[in-house]
């Protein structure tokens, strides 16, 4: 289980949008195609929307 420095653990869903899936645009893996905007109260924050790729979709995925 992967932790912060405070001894919370990572919530997976923060880990791969906000830390693993900018790390693969970086180096090219996956494009963005978008931006979400979310409104959390006072704050906005704008969110990338990242393309999935063929490959790692399930089959269902791919026919629907």
């Amino acid at each position: 289980m992967l932790m912060t420095s405070h001894g919370n653990r990572i919530y997976y869903r923060t880990w791969n949008d906000q830390s693993w899936k900018s790390a693969l645009a970086a180096a090219g893996l996956i494009t963005a195609v978008g931006e979400k905007v979310r409104r959390n109260g006072g704050r906005i924050r704008r969110v990338p929307v990242y393309a999935a790729q063929r490959e790692d979709m399930s089959m269902c995925s791919r026919n629907t």
